[in-house]
């Protein structure tokens, strides 16, 4: 293995050094080429060292040389494209010169932001290069995900198998931005999901990405994307296919017929990429009925708006608030000095942080007004929408 590893070291600096100037947009000029190829040859360390920590990282970064280097020169020249707006020699990744490179260059920031992105992505839709034929192999990588994840931040599911009572039914619980599984805070997690395990339904529970936390503080390292929004959703798809499909952890499940779902925030997002067309319904769950979904203050994974698209379920519920508040109120660990136009936690220039009316819900009573704020308002009706979805199943 480590021989395999020196080798693959060996080859990504190999190939990262074939960078021409001319591969670039406008953004560089002639002279700079051995920058670029000094800036990639020094993300290759880092890259080996997140191949050796994931499972089946070293197998997939060895059938991958080349499109890994194509994705390092370009983060590479966006670091060279950076060090020259900011009038350094050479640009670092760390928090603080992302923080300095932010407020200079929104634009070029985010630029880099998602050159970096790119295999943490492609890695999360490919299962990290496992073969989904392959059960044993597929269980460790679900598993990654969850009860072995190196730390309760990072697991990106839980999942409760049930107690036989309701065969065949699924309930799928999706958390809010800054919640993680375990949160105590969180009114699904507490409520909504102990509920459904109560009752015996088998529950999937997800937490979202935190695009704020892995963008700005923690982009140090290129492994860093492991909460990204991007990677998350990703993540979150494949692992229902695969229980749908039936394969690796749950490759002794029964077959799943009905599904119903309850989804708070970004959870509320997540819903809506998942289930808002028939068709993105059709293609994750298969032949598999969705038959009720519920959203708590559902707002978009693209822009932070209300989800205003009904989801394409049976049955639909839906509740919202209307509470004035500062984005910096609902974002604990803002340092106010930031500007606030992150394009994911803008909310239009500091909006509220809420759902909205969503046309053809069932109940009667969606918007509760000031009663509640975007933070407890999940605690408070949690309780109210799991029993709607349950009863409906």
């Amino acid at each position: 293995c480590v021989d395999l590893v020196a080798q693959i070291e060996r080859e990504l600096i190999l190939a990262v050094s074939t960078y021409q100037v001319a591969d670039a947009e406008g953004g560089l000029s002639g002279g700079l080429q051995s920058k670029v190829i000094a800036a990639a040859k020094s993300l290759v360390p880092k890259v080996i060292e997140s191949a050796r920590t994931t499972v089946n990282g070293v197998r997939y970064l060895r059938d991958r040389i080349e499109e890994t280097a194509t994705i390092l020169k370009n983060v590479a020249q966006e670091m060279v494209i950076a060090a020259q707006e900011m009038g350094q020699d050479m640009f670092e990744l760390t928090g603080e010169s992302l923080r300095a490179y932010l407020e200079r260059d929104k634009n070029g920031y985010f630029n880099l932001i998602n050159a970096l992105k790119m295999d943490a992505v492609r890695k999360a839709e490919s299962r990290n290069g496992v073969d989904v034929n392959d059960d044993n192999a597929l269980e460790k990588y679900h598993l990654s995900l969850s009860t072995n994840a190196d730390s309760d931040e990072h697991k990106i599911f839980e999942h409760s198998p049930g107690d036989g009572r309701h065969p065949g039914k699924l309930v799928l619980i999706f958390l809010g931005n800054f919640q993680h599984l375990g949160d105590d805070q969180a009114g699904l997690y507490k409520f909504a999901k102990v509920e459904a395990e109560n009752e015996g339904y088998e529950v999937l529970t997800f937490r979202v990405g935190d695009l704020y936390q892995q963008s700005v503080n923690e982009v140090a390292a290129l492994d860093s994307f492991q909460l990204h929004p991007d990677v998350v959703l990703s993540q979150t798809k494949t692992i229902i296919e695969d229980r749908m499909q039936r394969k690796g952890l749950f490759a002794e499940s029964q077959q799943i017929t009905i599904v119903g779902s309850g989804h708070y925030s970004r959870g509320g997002g997540t819903g809506d990429k998942l289930f808002g067309s028939e068709d993105s319904v059709r293609e994750l769950l298969g032949g598999a009925t969705l038959k009720a979904t519920a959203y708590i203050d559902a707002v978009s994974l693209d822009n932070g708006d209300s989800v205003a698209r009904r989801p394409a379920a049976e049955h639909f519920f839906n509740v919202y608030q209307e509470h004035t508040h500062s984005y910096i109120d609902i974002m604990p660990g803002v340092v106010p000095g930031l500007p606030p136009a992150l394009p994911y936690f803008d909310f239009g220039q500091g909006q509220p942080v809420r759902g909205q009316y969503i046309a053809g819900a069932e109940n009667e009573l969606q918007n509760y007004g000031t009663t509640f704020t975007h933070l407890t308002i999940d605690d408070n009706l949690a309780q109210l929408m799991i029993d709607k979805v349950l009863s409906s199943l």
